[in-house]
Parts: structure tokens; C-alpha cells; sequence
């Protein structure tokens, strides 16, 4: 019944978390979190930037962890840090950085949250930059500069750092309208998908030892289980795809880290749990 069609970026993601957390019997969200930082290359700008720079000692060097914005919030000076390095040499508003937390992983990563748990809004990030102030963000984007003076990026902070220039950012930035509603980026995606797993493994393992010809997990191959979890999980917790769609995604799945025949396996089971069970996907997609 697949299609084919090559899965989208963040069901793949989950897949491998997903593989990691049943192959290693590991804690799941920290395979969910490992597998983030492993879709950021070696030579991505991001990690040269974070051999170079530590957002926590700048933190701690320019005073930043004090500031009250820490105290009743759940998010670190660290990550205060990183998000405001990131904006100032990306030149992204409030909004913007908002949804890029949101949507992709590398910007994620680079500021220090984890896919197992939340970023900030927009709402946040304009308070933390307000309660730093501009004094204490040139100290850090200076700090950073001196860091970098002797890479590929040493030119990044070179006009951002005086607060003059600062505060005229600031005010480009607030003139941004706020963003409507709420906006379901790449690692929301994930996040879902795969707390859908975490949170009924047992039901899933169930549902699919009920379609094997032998109640036995154990003879089922890593890659083939993987996209099981994946594609039961989604047809009967996540919803918002048809159970056709996750069907092929799954299928694609298990033939790019198996082979055909685990994808025609991994087919056959789920076109069986597509047939007979009640499932909260959209059909009508």
C-alpha cells in the first residue's frame, strides 16, 4: 500500500530517536535530545561559534545570571546568553526568534534547550533583553568578539557591540509585529511525535504484538520496530495525518535504515492496524 516518498525531516528524526532509546534501553528523552545535536555538522558555523565562545562563562562574566528575568522563569542565564548572541549576530526580532526555536534544530541546540522540553516566546525574549540591558549585552557581545577575533567569525560583533548600536537594534526589533497565534515549528513536530511513543510504549508494544504471527519483540529487527513504534504511535495518539500518510512515511523509513523486505513487514502491520483498529488520524487528508 506505500507509496513511497521520502519522510519528512522531522518524523526521520524521531524515528532515530525513537531506534536509539529501544537499541540502547536508554533514558528516551536524552536519546531524543542526542539525536538533535547529531544533525548539526561538524563544520556548521554554529558549533565553530561554541568551540570558541561558552555562552555560560560569558553569563557569569558579565553578571547576567543575576538578573531577576532568571528567578521565576524556567530558562537559564546560559541560554539567555546563547539566544541573544544568536540575535544580535543573525539580526533576528523577538518573533523571528521565536519561531526559528521553534522550527529548527540547529538554532535550538546552539542556545542550549533541549527538544524534551520548551523554548521561550517572543513575549520572554523581549523582557530578557530589557531586564539585561544594553550595558550588559555590549559586554557580553564584546566578550564574544574577543573570542572569535582569530577565527572565520571574528567579524560578526564588529559594529554590534556599542550600545548605541544596541539600543537601535532594540528598537528596529520591537517594531516587529508580535506573532498571531501559535506557531508549530519542526521541533514541536518532533517533540510530539516522539512523547506520543514515550508516553504509551507499553500500549504501542502491545498493538503491535497483536499483528505478529509470534508474540515475540525480540525477533523483530531494530529498524522494523523503530518504524513500527513510529507509525502505531502516530495513527493512534498523535492524529492531524491520514493513517495512509503514516503509513508510507513509516514504510520509507524502514527501507532507508533496513531494507524492502522490513519495509514490506513494517507495511503489512500497520496496513493491518489501519484496517482494524480505531485510530485518531485525519482521513481526509
Amino acid at each position: 500500500m506505500s507509496r513511497g516518498g521520502k519522510p519528512a525531516k522531522g518524523l526521520e528524526i524521531t524515528y532515530l530517536a525513537i531506534f536509539s532509546a529501544s537499541a540502547a534501553g536508554a533514558d528516551p528523552l536524552a536519546c531524543l535530545d542526542g539525536v538533535m545535536e547529531s544533525q548539526v555538522e561538524e563544520d556548521h558555523p554554529l558549533r565553530l561559534f561554541l568551540d570558541n565562545v561558552d555562552p555560560g562563562e560569558l553569563s557569569a562574566q558579565t553578571g547576567l545570571e543575576s538578573r531577576p528575568v532568571f528567578k521565576d522563569h524556567p530558562f537559564t542565564a546560559a541560554q539567555g546568553a546563547g539566544v541573544m548572541l544568536l540575535q544580535f549576530w543573525k539580526d533576528l526580532s523577538d518573533a523571528r526568534m521565536e519561531r526559528e526555536l521553534r522550527d529548527k534544530l540547529e538554532i535550538r541546540w546552539f542556545c542550549g534547550y533541549n527538544l524534551s522540553g520548551d523554548s521561550p516566546g517572543a513575549a520572554y525574549l523581549s523582557r530578557l533583553k530589557e531586564e539585561t540591558g544594553s550595558g550588559v549585552i555590549a559586554r557580553l557581545l564584546k566578550k564574544a568578539a574577543s573570542r572569535l577575533k582569530k577565527t572565520a567569525l571574528a567579524d560578526i560583533y564588529a559594529s554590534l557591540a556599542e550600545p548605541a548600536s544596541i539600543l537601535a537594534k532594540l528598537s528596529q526589533w520591537r517594531e516587529e509585529p508580535a506573532p498571531r497565534g501559535r506557531f508549530q515549528g519542526l521541533c514541536d513536530t518532533v517533540r510530539e511525535a516522539f512523547l506520543a511513543w514515550n508516553k504509551n510504549r507499553e500500549e504501542v508494544d502491545s498493538i503491535i504484538l497483536g499483528h505478529l504471527s509470534r508474540p515475540d519483540m525480540s525477533q523483530v529487527p531494530m529498524a522494523a520496530l523503530a518504524a513500527l513504534r513510529l507509525g502505531i504511535s502516530q495513527m493512534e495518539y498523535a492524529g492531524g495525518m491520514s493513517g495512509q500518510v503514516i503509513i508510507d512515511r513509516a514504510v520509507q523509513l524502514a527501507k532507508t535504515y533496513g531494507d524492502k523486505d522490513l519495509a514490506g513487514f513494517v507495511n503489512g502491520v500497520l496496513d493491518a492496524r489501519l484496517k482494524t483498529g480505531i485510530t485518531k488520524g485525519d482521513d481526509d487528508e
